[in-house]
């Protein structure tokens, strides 16, 4: 079984003009982005640092966007899998899960923003 853990807050995309590419805004949903960390275009997979707006918490906001054309149906078991996994475990160097949420273009998992140990 392959596992998928957004472990990647340590990287750090530059944007040109500082804009961040997301197509929704989740504020009505309580998120705020804040930079773009990691995209993996071909997978249709987009990694943020944002804010939990009500908790005051950084979050790690991995996007999945099946909607787009390039992206495959497929990694939307992966997601699920992904999701009830991290439901359950409690361990020091994986971040807690926080939410999920579905988008118009696909779904978001919402995970406790943890700085890489090196």
């Amino acid at each position: 079984m392959k596992i998928f853990i957004a472990l990647a807050p340590h990287l750090q995309v530059k944007k040109n003009g500082g804009t961040i590419n997301m197509k929704q805004d989740l504020s009505s949903q309580g998120y705020q982005i804040i930079r773009e960390i990691e995209r993996h275009q071909n997978q249709g997979e987009v990694t943020y640092q944002g804010l939990a707006l009500k908790q005051d918490q950084e979050v790690v906001i991995k996007e999945f966007r099946f909607a787009d054309s390039d992206a495959n149906w497929a990694g939307f078991e992966a997601y699920e899998r992904e999701v009830e996994i991290l439901k359950e475990l409690e361990h020091p160097r994986i971040p807690n899960y926080v939410d999920s949420l579905e988008t118009t273009e696909g779904f978001c998992l919402i995970t406790k923003y943890q700085k890489a140990i090196l």
